[in-house]
């Protein structure tokens, strides 16, 4: 992962500091693929009139989708699981 991120020009330090700061959390093996995607989309984000984050640029998803081999089947419900979570993270932030 660090190498891959590396070789386009993100530094080591970046990476590791974004992943110290997130919270260990269990996924079941099943939502492993998905929960990859998401972190892996994060920068793509639309924004709505008011600078809220309303949903993800699913154009912006082939390199990681690529680069996890994610193909077929396997793609697809990660690619379900990616906008389970979208929508749950986008009834939140509404709530806000």
């Amino acid at each position: 992962e660090l190498r891959a991120a590396e070789s386009v020009g993100v530094a080591r330090s970046a990476l590791l500091s974004v992943h110290e700061a997130l919270p260990d959390f269990p996924v079941w093996p099943e939502n492993w693929d998905a929960v990859q995607l998401f972190m892996a989309a994060g920068t793509q984000w639309r924004l709505d009139a008011m600078g809220r984050r309303s949903g993800l640029d699913y154009r912006a998803l082939d390199w990681p989708m690529r680069h996890l081999r994610l193909r077929g089947r396997r793609a697809r419900v990660a690619f379900d699981g990616l906008r389970t979570m979208e929508a749950a993270f986008v009834r939140r932030a509404l709530k806000r």
